[in-house]
């Protein structure tokens, strides 16, 4: 059903007429007389023409109406948005090594013709070095010199494949290992910035963690001094990526870290060059899922493709000065408020050292030379003033760019200098009389101040300002290799860099974020409709699917669903569950009127959710972090009166004894071992089950089953003597039966063989 109905004005009352008089002899076949002089036909003119009246009322709605509307359900269009990129750094010959380039540097690409403006989004150490080797490897390989429990990832990630930094089933001691080729002899102690790239997949949590930090694994930082490993003491670590998602991990490497051979001999699977290494040892804890990985750089950062809004400003000799740049590095910073006259003439200038709570905007000044004399100043700031007010309700500024998320800041200042924030409002329609509020019309460019009763006029005399950033439309889609870059090559490019100016060389890495044109209402109406109807749209996908619960559909069908907003239903809360924030799940299964300490009784209003993650392999098991993350996910999402539990299953081991009888030819130990891995695949958590999507919660394992899969071997003409036994207990000749909450897993499988007499 669409948010807002069709337009049907096209239809006139007469039209309704002609259709209504044209269904009475089927509705009232004994209504003969259909003159205009009959009370029934003047009823049905009546009611035809309120029709009319109340769709062309329905349909004559504005699009700020719809905007309205919108915003009452909580969706408001979305900004602009630039996409973000890694850009790797370097310097050329000539160039001073170590070197932090520091945010705020401005970049040029030339896009489809058009410029396209990059910004650096935090300071980069460049520190010359290349990554030369990346390895994984188990907790006993350093003990044997790296001869033995290590691979070699290298040519994986040349080539574009996704690797698992610690092994396909990560345990404490599990590390991952990164070779850097440096510059010179040795890597300079100082700051290093690496960036360890996610692959995607069914394994990337869908909703981005609120931090870095794992609710279970922990990891430290390590690095080869030639004879032993030095731990990097964690004050000195910021990994935005704790190795399982996309981030920068930024080291402060506390001592010189020379080229040396890994291990005793440095003859073992990562035997070559000698090379600077590090190390991100696996402590404590367990992820959810194996992290993968797709890339490792060093000496990146991110850069979005916008630039600040800036502008310099002559400051008269006549003006009021007061102030100056607080000094800084490698721009000075100022709370900076600006005064111009009804002519646009600054006639004040007031620079204040940035506090905690800043009463004016906080800007970066690029250039300051104040006036003196009869000689006039300028300033260089990223700031831009809109204009001075003149008083009139609806009052309207224009910025000299379209804005982009975020959306810019706008100040307020008074004729004497001091500054008020005016806070941006969806629609001036929220704000109070005496609220300092502007609202974004829908070309992102014209701000709209208040008339008095939405909102507050500005008296005559203030300025507006504005700081934020701009993107052009160049910026607002993927950015992909190869793009040239190059540094502006300006007065703040020269302040930034110092004696690197001119020596930085700029390479475009990978996209990460790609960016997206400002939210039309058509979209908007179409996302709000998508969340107020993603009930009906997981009925609607497992009514297809003919399944009862998520549980029984593919993964990767019941990622592409939309995730509720609230828990009302079983599907619901299972969709919930498996978007829990920082987590990786594999599976989750909602049991209504089910208590887990209340086995086989129906417990009203109660819900226990059963997840499964991807590890440990053999008998996957939550830990009590994602217990916690995932019940507290839940919890704020539920429906008032319900009560949640959320548990890990409780494994049944399941034994098999059975006699296979083969064909003639068949080689007897080689299809014992074949049955036995297929029987463990089939009674396993994640992989079992008929589908091959991990074997239903609660579903009786049957003998029929187990005969069959064994028929199926490759060499197997039957299977005799099956017996099923629930371990420790004795085997029978009976199926095994489990509770909801229970998931089977393989536990002691004896299969004999005996020659058969029928060919195959």
């Amino acid at each position: 059903m669409p948010l807002f109905p069709p337009r049907l004005d096209t239809l006139r009352w007469d039209d309704l007429v002609r259709q209504g008089r044209a269904q009475l002899p089927l509705v009232a076949p004994d209504w003969t007389d259909q003159n205009a002089s009959d009370p029934g036909i003047a009823i049905l003119e009546l009611l035809s023409w309120l029709t009319e009246a109340e769709s062309y009322r329905t349909s004559a709605i504005t699009d700020r109406e719809r905007r309205l509307l919108l915003a009452l359900v909580g969706y408001s269009p979305r900004p602009a948005e630039p996409a973000t990129c890694l850009v790797r750094l370097s310097v050329t010959a000539g160039g001073v090594l170590p070197f932090t380039v520091p945010r705020g540097l401005e970049i040029i690409g030339v896009r489809e013709g058009e410029n396209l403006p990059l910004t650096l989004l935090d300071d980069v150490a460049v520190s010359g070095a290349t990554v030369g080797a990346v390895a994984s490897a188990t907790a006993s390989a350093d003990a044997e010199g790296y001869r033995t429990g290590c691979a070699d990832l290298t040519s994986a990630l040349a080539a574009g494949q996704a690797v698992e930094p610690f092994g396909p089933d990560p345990a404490p001691g599990d590390c991952l290992l990164v070779g850097l080729a440096p510059a010179s002899a040795a890597l300079p102690a100082g700051l290093l910035d690496l960036w360890l790239v996610s692959a995607p997949g069914l394994d990337v949590p869908e909703i981005p963690a609120s931090t870095a930090l794992h609710h279970s694994a922990r990891s430290v930082w390590e690095f080869w001094d030639g004879t032993a490993w030095i731990t990097v003491a964690a004050a000195s670590v910021s990994d935005d990526a704790a190795v399982r998602g996309s981030g920068r991990v930024r080291i402060m490497i506390p001592a010189l870290v020379p080229a040396a051979p890994l291990g005793d001999q440095g003859n073992g699977a990562l035997a070559g060059p000698s090379l600077c290494w590090l190390r991100c040892r696996l402590t404590e804890g367990m992820y959810d899922a194996a992290p993968r990985l797709r890339a490792v750089h060093v000496d990146v950062g991110i850069a979005v493709a916008a630039q600040p809004y800036s502008s310099t400003l002559p400051v008269p000799a006549a003006a009021t000065v007061l102030g100056t740049p607080t000094p800084g590095s490698p721009l000075d910073e100022a709370a900076l408020s600006v005064v111009v006259s009804p002519e646009g003439t600054l006639t004040l200038l007031r620079m204040d050292p940035p506090t905690g709570v800043p009463s004016a905007p906080v800007v970066a000044v690029s250039g300051w030379i104040p006036p003196a004399g009869s000689a006039p100043g300028r300033l260089s700031a990223d700031i831009v003033v809109l204009g001075p007010a003149r008083g009139i309700p609806d009052e309207t500024f224009t910025l000299p760019h379209r804005a982009c998320q975020p959306l810019p800041e706008l100040w307020a200042v008074a004729p004497d200098g001091s500054s008020q924030p005016i806070r941006i409002l969806p629609d001036l329609g929220a704000a109070a009389p005496g609220d300092l509020a502007a609202q974004l019309d829908h070309d992102a460019a014209t701000i709209r101040l208040g008339n008095g009763r939405t909102g507050r006029t500005l008296a005559p005399g203030w300025t507006v300002l504005a700081i934020g950033r701009y993107a052009v439309a160049a910026g607002l889609g993927n950015i992909r290799p190869p793009l040239p870059l190059t540094v502006r090559n300006d007065d703040r490019t020269r302040r930034l860099l110092d004696a690197n100016a001119t020596k930085i060389r700029v390479e475009l890495i990978d996209g990460l974020h790609a960016g997206s044109q400002a939210e039309a209402t058509v979209e908007v109406a179409a996302r709000a409709q998508r969340a107020l109807w993603v009930h009906d749209r997981l009925t609607q996908a497992l009514h297809r699917a003919g399944a009862t619960n998520l549980d029984e559909l593919p993964l990767s069908v019941v990622r592409r669903l939309d995730v509720p907003e609230r828990g009302v239903t079983g599907p619901d809360l299972e969709r919930l569950a498996l978007a829990t924030p920082g987590t990786v799940l594999w599976r989750a299964r909602a049991l209504t009127d089910v208590d887990p300490r209340l086995p086989g009784l129906r417990a009203d209003g109660c819900v226990t959710i059963v997840v499964v993650p991807h590890l440990p392999m053999a008998r996957p098991q939550p830990t009590r972090g994602l217990l916690a993350a995932v019940r507290a996910w839940l919890t704020a999402k539920r429906t008032l009166g319900t009560r949640l539990f959320v548990v890990g299953p409780d494994y049944v081991r399941v034994g098999v004894d059975a006699r296979l009888v083969l064909f003639p030819g068949a080689d007897g130990p080689q299809v014992a071992e074949a049955a036995s891995v297929a029987v463990r695949a089939f009674l396993h958590p994640v992989t079992g089950g008929s589908a091959g999507r991990g074997w239903p919660f609660g579903r009786t394992v049957r003998r029929t089953e187990v005969l069959q899969l064994l028929d199926s071997v490759a060499g197997v003409d039957h299977a005799e003597g099956l017996v099923l036994r629930r371990e420790p207990s004795a085997g029978s000749c009976d199926d095994v039966a489990i509770c909801p909450t229970q998931l089977v897993i393989a536990g002691a499988v004896n299969l004999s063989t005996e020659p058969g007499r029928r060919k195959p």
